[in-house]
């Protein structure tokens, strides 16, 4: 009786080992090590594919390249600013960047920013690239930064997102955008609008991104843990419901980020945006993205917006896309792993998917000459595909205008005759 057979907990299973040296060091390293070796292995072996699998444009990067040496900074555009109000009575901050060109004037780039991302600095390289070329259209999402927050927590929804951005789309002039760029949070607006609205979107370009419940995927660069994903909702709600940790986090976070912020701007930074734009762009842009996050108010909203992020998924309608897409994705980015972004290719028909080996969460920063120099290459398929489209258009138009034209001869030909013949039976 005094032997009966009890069940196992997990801390007994657990002070049972530790009680053995050699067992816990073993445990030890098949729970870190192996994990860490596992992930190099994979970085490594998806690397070498990635160089030799990734298509287009591995020598055009003919733009940054005639950029000349002795080239002053470059200099950013200045938005106009301005305030609308959409349906729900809301304000949105928008910013709206024209074109110097007649002719591009009538073109919209639809900038679709990262959640805390206050502005376009994301988006400079493309911005250099294509000056000139489109008008520009961002704004700030709903309840962050200048933009008002809604009194019902429910309308900070993707959806509502979504929804915003043809109301922007439209308060700059235009009912349809040539492309839509979407950046982490904005490839999810940028899908669910393209979803909603497809006669509004020509084309998507998706930057390190996700389709939804971004907490299953997070901090797991390599495959879905099981659980993990739990384990972010829990911090966010545990965040939101303490105001007092969070603005001790808040704290810590500002003096971690100077010193972190440096030595990821020497790892990820690109040279050729260190000689046009500074050398310390990177380290500039990061320190306004999370600078705006920790000293702003609307950090409780950015809590609530990554569990709309969470909530959100669009996998299911990516295979009724039909505009082109091109997906850009860092092998090195554990916020939305690069995998995210071959499941999104895989669904959606007309896609191209670049995975950039070098670079993290910030492709379009860190590696701007190839993602610029593949964004390049899209837009211009895209353009020869529209010229090609309009030059069949017209040969129709002028085909069906040929018809006609014979067709009213003929019938003019066919009176004469029958005129000629009432005439002779007459006489």
């Amino acid at each position: 009786g005094d032997n009966s057979c009890q069940p196992m907990s997990l801390s007994l299973i657990i002070e049972d080992v530790l009680r053995r040296p050699f067992i816990a060091i073993l445990c030890l390293f098949i729970i870190i090590i192996f994990p860490v070796v596992g992930f190099v292995f994979v970085v490594v072996v998806l690397g070498i594919l990635g160089i030799y699998r990734a298509n287009g444009a591995k020598s055009n990067k003919e733009w940054f390249r005639s950029q000349p040496q002795d080239q002053g900074r470059w200099i950013a555009p200045k938005p106009m600013i301005n305030v609308i109000r959409v349906r729900d009575g809301i304000q949105l901050h928008t910013y709206v960047i024209s074109s110097n060109n007649e002719k591009s004037k009538s073109k919209c780039m639809l900038l679709a920013c990262p959640l805390g991302q206050c502005g376009v600095s994301i988006f400079y390289p493309l911005l250099m690239a294509f000056e000139g070329q489109y008008t520009f259209v961002s704004w700030d999402y709903r309840g962050l930064f200048s933009s008002e927050s809604p009194e019902c927590i429910r309308r900070l929804s993707i959806h509502e997102h979504a929804e915003d951005a043809l109301e922007v789309l439209k308060s700059a002039g235009f009912t349809k955008a040539d492309v839509v760029v979407g950046h982490s949070m904005g490839v999810q607006v940028a899908l669910e609008l393209a979803l909603l609205y497809p006669h509004a979107v020509s084309s998507l370009v998706l930057l390190n991104g996700s389709h939804g419940h971004v907490f299953q995927t997070a901090f797991q660069p390599v495959f879905r843990v099981p659980t993990l994903g739990d384990f972010g909702g829990l911090l966010v709600r545990y965040l939101k419901s303490h105001s007092t940790i969070l603005a001790t986090i808040r704290l810590l976070l500002r003096s971690q980020l100077m010193i972190s912020l440096p030595l990821y701007t020497r790892l990820f930074g690109s040279k050729m945006m260190k000689r046009l734009v500074g050398p310390n762009y990177l380290n500039d842009f990061l320190d306004s993205y999370f600078g705006s996050i920790v000293e702003h108010n609307s950090t409780l909203n950015y809590l609530r917006l990554f569990e709309e992020l969470d909530a959100h998924s669009a996998y299911h309608l990516l295979n009724t896309l039909e505009m082109p897409c091109l997906i850009v994705s860092g092998l090195w980015d554990v916020l939305t792993p690069a995998y995210l972004s071959f499941e999104m290719a895989r669904q959606i028909p007309n896609c191209v998917h670049f995975c950039d080996v070098w670079s993290s969460h910030a492709t379009l920063l860190e590696h701007p000459e190839r993602v610029v120099a593949e964004v390049q290459k899209f837009v211009s398929e895209l353009n020869l595909l529209e010229h090609k489209k309009g030059k069949e258009g017209n040969e129709e138009k002028e085909r069906k205008e040929g018809n006609a034209v014979v067709g009213t001869a003929k019938t003019q030909s066919e009176s004469t005759k029958s005129r000629k013949k009432r005439t002779s039976s007459k006489s």
